[in-house]
């Protein structure tokens, strides 16, 4: 029964963090419970208990959702979806992790160090930016580095980014797990941890909705930018042993 313990700590760091933020849950859970379960137990875990947590925060935030772009984003991202589910069923989950770990990391990097670092968010960049997005939420259930890497080198508002985030991935678990549903990943032993687990997420939402009016812009960019690094790390750190 230790995993129900150490599942319980890592989900509430999770859902603080998404709280606060508006991503992170899948940075930290998948990476973290990867060191309990095999990825095809975490990662169904993570996209059944996120899409439930963006439902709670949307009601909260949805009036600053900026709809053009996360249509785009959406776009993209059911198109991709599709692709990396069949990724992770039929391809080395090993192999395709260490490769975007890779990619992300050195991505993170060069923004780190140069911080004016913008493209042209047009209507093909956030179709093609959704796209990776959903290709790697259902195959790694990790899809927040490639559009928390968009906010950031586009300086995205604050409150702005959060709420975009929120929306977007409300929308992106809930295709995630109509796809799982139809190809068969869900168990049943998944669903009764979610189950066990879920209140959890409750205490991280409210312990994290008090503390999130003290994050700073600045800070809120820095732990955007630690977040996606530390994962990626981890996962890469995780696969490559």
């Amino acid at each position: 029964m230790i995993y129900l313990l150490l599942t319980g700590i890592i989900l509430f760091l999770a859902s603080f963090i998404k709280s606060i933020t508006g991503f992170g849950f899948a940075l930290v859970l998948v990476p973290l419970l990867n060191l309990i379960f095999s990825p095809k137990i975490s990662v169904p875990f993570d996209i059944i208990l996120a899409g439930i947590l963006n439902i709670i925060l949307l009601i909260q935030c949805y009036r600053n959702i900026e709809i053009s772009k996360i249509t785009y984003l959406l776009i993209g991202s059911i198109i991709g979806l599709p692709f990396g589910a069949y990724i992770l069923s039929n391809f080395d989950e090993k192999l395709l992790t260490i490769f975007i770990s890779l990619i992300t990391i050195i991505l993170s990097i060069l923004l780190s160090i140069n911080k004016n670092i913008i493209f042209r968010e047009n209507r093909s960049t956030l179709i093609g930016i959704g796209f990776i997005s959903g290709g790697m939420g259902s195959s790694t259930g990790m899809s927040g580095p490639p559009i928390i890497l968009l906010g950031l080198a586009q300086k995205w508002d604050k409150e702005k980014f959060r709420s975009n985030l929120i929306g977007y991935f409300t929308f992106i678990n809930i295709l995630t797990i109509l796809i799982y549903m139809n190809i068969g990943i869900f168990t049943s032993f998944i669903i009764q941890l979610a189950i066990i687990e879920f209140p959890i997420i409750l205490l991280g939402i409210f312990i994290g909705n008090r503390l999130k009016k003290k994050v700073s812009q600045k800070l809120f960019h820095k732990i955007a930018l630690i977040l996606v690094i530390s994962a990626s790390i981890s996962k890469l750190i995780i696969n490559l042993s």
